[in-house]
């Protein structure tokens, strides 16, 4: 265990893509991360919104959703590469 938390923090906490075994597999899967996040969201608000539920603050779901799909997936990457 404490191998995958050093894992993480080798690679989560530092701007050095270069710690990475594949640095440009981490650089192209951000942008898509990002654009996953965001269509997420404005599909969750959409649902929402025809189940009749009030809307949430859009560009706030949608910042939250980014930076949560941008997490996880380079979460997973580090634990995985």
């Amino acid at each position: 265990m404490t191998d995958a938390v050093g894992k993480l923090k080798s690679r989560l906490l530092s701007s050095n893509w270069q710690s990475w075994n594949h640095p440009l597999r981490a650089q192209l899967l951000v942008p898509i991360l990002i654009v996953a996040g965001g269509i997420t969201s404005i599909l969750l608000q959409t649902e929402l919104e025809h189940l009749g539920y009030d809307a949430l603050p859009g560009g706030i779901t949608t910042a939250v959703f980014c930076l949560g799909a941008l997490s996880l997936g380079l979460a997973v990457l580090a634990l995985v590469d």
